[in-house]
């Protein structure tokens, strides 16, 4: 794979998690993509050679929604906050009840 046909993908969080840092990079590693990691700040949305973005938007997060919405690139959602129209990617909070509910009896 030569360098112009990476990816460049904007990783933007508004409240860190390593889990999900961790589980981005493994991921972007199969595929080969560079992430430009910017936890709490808006900047990196604005990043011009980037081909898409995950992010996590807060309830009160307009200036960053507004980013996101302006943006050319796609953009993928971990939060359950956001009211914008784009896909979104979240844990089955009901599912890991039920499997900690087995372990546990």
């Amino acid at each position: 794979m030569t360098e112009s046909q990476r990816k460049v993908i904007v990783l933007s969080l508004k409240w860190y998690d390593v889990r999900i840092h961790r589980g981005v990079l493994e991921y972007a590693r199969n595929k080969h993509w560079d992430v430009m990691a910017s936890p709490h700040q808006s900047q990196a949305l604005e990043i011009p050679e980037a081909d898409g973005q995950i992010v996590m938007l807060g309830p009160n997060d307009q200036r960053r929604s507004r980013l996101v919405q302006e943006a050319t690139i796609p953009a993928i959602d971990l939060s359950h906050y956001n009211s914008l129209d784009i896909p979104r990617v979240y844990p089955d909070s009901v599912q890991a009840g039920r499997l900690a509910a087995i372990e546990f009896m």
